[in-house]
């Protein structure tokens, strides 16, 4: 692995462990909205250099104020897959079962249990691999092996997830810099 794999293997592993002293319920709250925000950061970096027009579009009752106009638009502009796309949606339904139902704050509920088992990233140790930016047949860390346990399947994905998004964030602004530079060059 090279030092920038080992590097984001480490901070998918904190982020897990970040999320380990949380309730079921907070599990739940707290890693999707570290992926909400991930998917403004994202998203943000892809839309024009404004931050007063750009940051309009994120508040509340705005065209990008929720975590579902997030996720779609996201999807639509390309900047997730379609895998990604079915499974962030997973969780926010999981976020929204555990925020808004009394009976469902448990990832032993059969209902939460059965969405966690439905994630199409963490059906093989290839997906996550590509995921992770690792080799096919690269080995997977001990703490990303796949379990039965639905907080271990919804913490680790959201945690990878993050990371992913984070990365595409960046690569995307470093991208618009050197195209910007271009059309600078071009212009002048």
């Amino acid at each position: 692995m090279s030092h920038e794999q080992n590097h984001l293997v480490h901070k998918v592993s904190s982020l897990v462990a970040d999320m380990e002293g949380e309730s079921e319920r907070g599990v739940a709250l707290v890693a999707a909205n570290y992926l909400d925000d991930q998917l403004a950061t994202l998203l943000k970096a892809f839309l024009i250099d404004e931050p007063s027009e750009v940051d309009d579009m994120f508040i509340l009752r705005a065209p990008l104020g929720d975590f579902d106009s997030k996720i779609r638009m996201s999807y639509c502009l390309g900047l997730i897959t379609q895998q990604e796309y079915h499974d962030i949606q997973i969780i926010r339904k999981i976020r929204n079962l555990f925020a808004h139902q009394t009976s469902s704050r448990s990832f032993e509920n059969q209902n939460i249990k059965d969405r966690c088992h439905n994630f199409i990233l963490l059906t093989e140790q290839g997906t996550i691999n590509i995921v992770l930016g690792l080799q096919k047949d690269a080995s997977i860390p001990a703490d990303f092996r796949l379990n039965n346990i639905p907080r271990a399947r919804f913490t680790l994905l959201t945690a990878i997830l993050c990371l992913a998004l984070d990365d595409r964030a960046r690569n995307i602004e470093r991208t618009k810099a050197y195209t910007n530079g271009l059309v600078q060059e071009l212009i002048f």
